[in-house]
């Protein structure tokens, strides 16, 4: 696999963000999601850096991909509904 794939750049922004580089880890997504538009996972996971960033309007943003997009039955699909409501909300940190 090349190192510019998209499953990489998920891979690694998917470990940047576990690792407390929430910037980093949106690079990665970003550039995960110009490879591949359809990649659902990198907009799940960029919309929790960017909520790690504070930057709670992008986050909604991409949950709303995913809620428009993602099967129902898509593993991370719950986690992204309540995260979008408590984005809309304001309830989230």
């Amino acid at each position: 696999m090349e190192p510019g794939s998209v499953f990489a750049l998920f891979q690694r922004g998917a470990t940047r963000l576990e690792q407390g580089d929430p910037a980093g880890a949106a690079l990665d997504f970003d550039s995960a999601i110009a490879a591949n538009p359809r990649a659902v996972e990198a907009y799940a996971w960029r919309a929790r850096a960017r909520l790690a960033l504070g930057d709670r309007s992008g986050a909604l943003a991409d949950c709303e991909v995913v809620l428009a997009r993602a099967p129902t039955d898509w593993g991370g699909f719950a986690e992204i509904v309540r995260l979008a409501e408590s984005l809309r909300s304001g309830t989230s940190r």
